[in-house]
């Protein structure tokens, strides 16, 4: 740096000044995008948990109403009653093992195999 004027140095500190301010301004521009996505990913995910707890709340009304439409009143009317609660509770467990793949299928096939 000895070999440098003063004038080399003043146009170097200008566009580092320069450099540095369209760095600020992209820094600046990522992290309003950052949030925005957060954001966003935020509502979508508590959009999806409301959604997930009336389902869950209205979980066995809905496998119910599912289970009398595709077997009919009268083959429900004959089934015993346990074949039925059966039925609903491994169609709950099936409707949970879909939802978190984490979990083992032998709740289901134990649901099942009480029939």
């Amino acid at each position: 740096m000895p070999g440098k004027t003063l004038q080399e140095l003043e146009q170097e500190n200008e566009r580092l000044k320069r450099q540095l301010e369209v760095s600020i301004r992209w820094m600046r521009r990522q992290v309003e995008e950052s949030v925005h996505k957060i954001s966003k990913r935020n509502v979508t995910k508590m959009s999806e948990t409301g959604r997930d707890d009336f389902l869950r709340e209205n979980q066995e009304v809905i496998i119910g109403k599912r289970i009398q439409d595709y077997f009919g009143d009268l083959l429900l009317l004959n089934a015993p009653k346990e074949t039925i609660e059966y039925l609903i509770s491994s169609e709950i467990s099936f409707y949970n093992l879909g939802k978190n793949p984490s979990l083992d299928g032998f709740s289901v096939i134990g649901s099942y195999h009480k029939m």
